[in-house]
């Protein structure tokens, strides 16, 4: 075909945003759920992009909160039975080695408690990073998971390609 122009020049090469195009990939393995945006959709910082499967997150999340409970429960009867000893006025009636043995023991209800509750912590962090968010703002450039797609940690391209196309560069 005929050229338009007189003078022109070619070359082969790729064009990206001039911010460089950010890969957005998988905190964790799992189905895909949810999709939100598509290919062209201008985003903004902490938009989500698309949602992983969590019920097996909530499922522990759930036995570890009912474990919160249970260690919140045995705190609670380990400290009454310490305090109960330590009511008791005639130091002749029981022994200093058990009120020592009960006091440890409610330092070791209250770690326990304390891990419990940073389980709980831990789950509620996974479910969040479950909506992959957008990291800033800029236009989806490529799409390359579904929903009911399983969405894997090493995926041969990215789940999302992100850019600014408001300048280019080749």
């Amino acid at each position: 075909p005929a050229k338009p122009f007189h003078h022109s020049l070619a070359a082969s090469g790729i064009v990206e945003s001039l911010s460089e195009n950010v890969a957005i990939g998988v905190p964790l393995a799992g189905l895909v759920t949810e999709v939100h945006i598509a290919v062209n959709e201008q985003v903004d910082v902490g938009q989500p992009l698309f949602t992983i499967d969590g019920r097996e997150i909530k499922a522990q999340l759930r036995v570890h909160a009912a474990n919160v409970t249970v260690a919140s429960a045995s705190l609670d009867r380990i400290q009454a039975q310490l305090d109960r000893l330590k009511s008791v006025n005639d130091p002749r009636a029981i022994s200093r080695d058990e009120v020592s043995t009960r006091a440890h023991d409610v330092t070791v209800a209250r770690a326990q408690l304390e891990a419990a509750r940073a389980l709980v912590a831990q789950d509620e962090a996974l479910l969040q990073r479950l909506t992959v968010v957008a990291p800033r703002a800029g236009t989806i450039l490529q799409v390359n998971l579904r929903a009911g797609e399983y969405a894997s940690v090493a995926p041969k391209a990215p789940a999302m390609l992100l850019g600014d196309q408001e300048r280019l560069q080749i």
